[in-house]
């Protein structure tokens, strides 16, 4: 008769662990998340400072005449392409250079692996940069 008198109570063995189950996963993407986007960041940085580097590198290549006064600041085509790609395998960095009259610009491309998204299949994301340099011509 006391059993018909106390209410009858849920079983609730094992709910907890399906909490802790939800909220491992939960905190494991989301520390995902954090990891493999500041990798993307550093990337993006390691693309642009490629860039940046190699378009300082080739728009040091001045042409000769330029340098003695007796024409235009322009800039060695050829040698400003050539300076600007080894500046970017010395980096380790595919790219592409282009030069314009005064005007040499330079587009790189990353890809960087990634630590916790690759167990839902992405294992690896592209970045690129992108960097111009001017030549101008300056007094002393």
């Amino acid at each position: 008769m006391t059993d018909r008198l106390l209410p009858k109570r849920r079983d609730e063995r094992g709910s907890l662990s399906l909490f802790f189950i939800v909220v491992v996963v939960g905190l494991f993407a989301a520390i995902g998340l954090v990891v493999d986007g500041s990798r993307q960041v550093s990337a993006q940085r390691h693309a642009d400072a490629a860039a940046e580097d190699a378009a300082r590198a080739g728009g040091q290549a001045i042409s000769s005449s330029a340098l003695t006064g007796q024409s235009e600041l322009s800039v060695d085509s050829g040698r400003a392409a050539s300076a600007a790609r080894g500046s970017l395998a010395a980096a380790g960095v595919e790219g592409s250079v282009s030069v314009n009259g005064t005007t040499l610009t330079v587009s790189t491309t990353t890809r960087q692996s990634t630590a916790f998204l690759s167990m839902v299949g992405i294992t690896e994301f592209t970045v690129h940069g992108h960097a111009t340099a001017r030549l101008a011509q300056g007094g002393f």
